[in-house]
């Protein structure tokens, strides 16, 4: 055989197998995930069993990365429920992230995909917050796109400000001060919602300033810490050093500050070559953060947790954040035992 021959037939027998590869990657990201399964209805009401002078700040959260990245390409899509289901399986903090498209609809995205409506999740949010008003709800809006932000806000102000479901900064605090000292009872049925990307909407009294992926503003009532290398390495590293490193920068900061707020600890990994995809990344990742987890109710930054954040998230997994509570002395004594048969970590 020549040898012309020869390179081509590696070559295409090389193209090939990465097509293969590839369609093979395309196939577990595209069949592997989960069935959604309604979730027991003591996940709808979960922080009922706490005590009214638990602060808000050092109650243990669930909370889901990207939330309304459902339906998305799976390059891009980190959760395979709707805010609505997340909502019925214990969610309570909110990654959501809006793009204005050039028609004025408003969706979700994640990077450079579009998602969802985010209006219907504004809905569903106010209609959840209503009928279980023993709870409390973080909204995140990490991020915006193509100038979402004023109109975000509008509606926001339109759907649950002005039907009184907003935690509102009506002191002479400061926001971060104000949201560290925050209280359950005076937290129940509303949310509470932060601004980023530099946007000037916080000075509303019903929008808080959550902090850069670097952390290295101050006065930030929401500390959300990303390092990019940390996330994109392998799951054992990234618990070795990415969460010690988080820990060690929210403890730097109340050194400075003297004031905790929000501390939204990243759980989840990125898929930095853009190959196999947040659920592949999640599958390797699970069984070492559920460890991380459990761990963490006899470690001494239990006193620090608060939201824990998650991709793919399912009452699996906000099954043992809940859990952490109990280790917090946050249950209510007399719902200690249903609380604990209810929430195991284990």
């Amino acid at each position: 055989m020549k040898k012309g021959i020869k390179v081509t037939l590696s070559v295409c027998l090389g193209v090939l197998v990465a097509l293969g590869t590839f369609a093979g990657v395309l196939a577990l990201n595209g069949t592997c995930k989960e069935e959604y399964v309604k979730a027991d209805t003591k996940y709808s009401n979960w922080m009922q069993y706490l005590s009214d002078d638990t602060l808000l700040s050092n109650t243990i959260i669930p909370g889901s990365h990207d939330s309304g990245t459902i339906n998305m390409k799976w390059v891009s899509e980190t959760q395979t429920d709707t805010i609505k289901q997340q909502l019925e399986s214990g969610v309570r903090y909110f990654d959501l992230r809006v793009n204005k498209k050039k028609d004025n609809q408003y969706v979700m995205y994640h990077s450079s995909s579009n998602g969802v409506d985010f209006l219907p999740i504004l809905s569903d949010i106010k209609s959840f917050i209503v009928a279980h008003p023993s709870e409390t709800l973080l909204l995140d809006f990490q991020h915006f796109k193509n100038g979402s932000a004023g109109d975000v806000k509008s509606f926001v102000y339109s759907s649950l400000y002005k039907n009184n479901l907003l935690v509102e900064n009506k002191t002479t605090l400061s926001d971060l001060a104000y949201i560290s000292s925050l209280t359950l009872k005076e937290a129940r049925g509303k949310c509470v919602v932060f601004f980023g990307d530099d946007s000037d909407l916080v000075s509303e009294t019903y929008i808080f300033a959550r902090n850069n992926d670097e952390c290295t503003k101050s006065g930030m009532s929401l500390n959300s810490c990303y390092v990019s290398s940390y996330n994109k390495s392998s799951s054992s590293e990234y618990i070795e050093k990415g969460l010690p490193f988080y820990y060690d920068n929210i403890k730097n900061k109340i050194s400075i500050e003297k004031y905790k707020g929000i501390f939204v600890l990243q759980g989840q990994l990125t898929d930095g070559q853009l190959i196999f995809g947040p659920w592949s990344k999640e599958n390797k990742h699970q069984g070492n953060m559920h460890d991380y987890i459990v761990s963490l109710k006899n470690s001494s930054n239990l006193s620090l947790t608060n939201v824990i954040m998650r991709d793919f998230i399912n009452t699996d997994k906000t099954n043992d954040i809940i859990g952490l509570n109990t280790y917090k002395g946050q249950v209510k004594t007399t719902n200690l035992d249903e609380f604990q048969k209810f929430f195991t970590v284990e």
